[in-house]
């Protein structure tokens, strides 16, 4: 089983199989609520790949990574 990145797991969800990259998931067992983003971010946000960053380069770019700007993250790479 995988979980992606960028997963959002309700409380007392039950995974039992696999969750694409950024979905909502819930339920017992936990079925798909919708996507977070659209699939043109998602593919964007997974090139960038900003949880593999150093913790300095995380720290300097925080605003970009916690407002979901996307353009910015995607400059600072």
């Amino acid at each position: 089983m995988r979980v992606g990145n960028g997963v959002i797991i309700a409380a007392r969800a039950v995974v039992t199989a696999d969750v694409p990259d950024y979905a909502i998931v819930a339920g017992n067992p936990a079925r798909l609520i919708r996507m977070r983003f659209t699939a043109d971010v998602i593919t964007r946000l997974l090139g960038i790949a900003w949880w593999n960053w150093e913790v300095d380069k995380i720290e300097r770019n925080i605003d970009a990574i916690t407002g979901a700007d996307v353009d910015a993250l995607h400059q600072a790479t």
